[in-house]
């Protein structure tokens, strides 16, 4: 069989799992509100109606678009792997996660559908200019467009891009005694949506179709 590459699509559309208008926050919130419910015959009565009340309630979700990493984004996030630090007499590699995929998102977020700022406002995603590696520059998203993303929306994006592009977190550094992986099997200083409610890392975000 022939080795398959990375997909080549220009981007894919996806919505982040934390997000309120993900169809599984939907089930949960719905599968919450039915609980309350003693009746078992009235609970299957009320399930269509609140159901229409949670998606109502959670109204668009926020899509996000994702493309694929250039070589030389390859290689340099490749080298954002570790740094050394001393610790009990020894050298422990300490992974900069937080750091790596701020990187990853700034190089494979490449477009969003309704994303909104605290006060309600469409945001406009816009790209900036960035440092690659020592002198050369490219095209990333904007400081202003990032700044509207919580940090565990971005660790969340970056492991949709990471999957996308066929890597995972050992192949930009991950050592022993280090944070957990990005990948995991199973605000405008702003409540900008997707605002996901605690600091668990989400499972697979939805790829929604092209």
């Amino acid at each position: 069989m022939a080795i398959k590459g990375v997909s080549l699509a220009e981007k894919e559309p996806i919505i982040l799992k934390s997000d309120p208008a993900h169809p599984d926050q939907i089930k949960k919130e719905l599968k919450k509100r039915l609980a309350d419910i003693g009746d078992p015959d009235r609970r299957d009565e009320e399930k269509p109606r609140i159901e229409d009340a949670i998606k109502e309630e959670a109204g668009e979700p926020t899509v996000f678009h994702i493309g694929n990493l250039s070589r030389a984004d390859r290689i340099e996030l490749g080298d954002l792997n570790a740094t050394p630090t001393l610790k009990d007499g020894g050298i422990s590699m300490q992974m900069r996660r937080t750091q790596r995929a701020y990187a990853l998102v700034e190089r494979g977020l490449v477009g969003w559908e309704n994303m909104l700022s605290g006060t309600g406002r469409a945001v406009a995603f816009k790209k900036g200019t960035g440092q690659v590696g020592d002198s050369s520059f490219k095209a990333v998203v904007s400081d202003e467009c990032m700044s509207h993303l919580s940090q565990e929306v971005v660790i969340e994006l970056s492991e949709a891009i990471l999957k996308k592009n066929g890597m995972t977190s050992d192949m930009v550094g991950n050592s022993e005694g280090q944070s957990p992986p990005l990948i995991e099997q199973s605000s405008e200083n702003s409540t900008a949506r997707p605002a996901p409610q605690n600091n668990n890392v989400s499972e697979d975000a939805q790829v929604l179709p092209n």
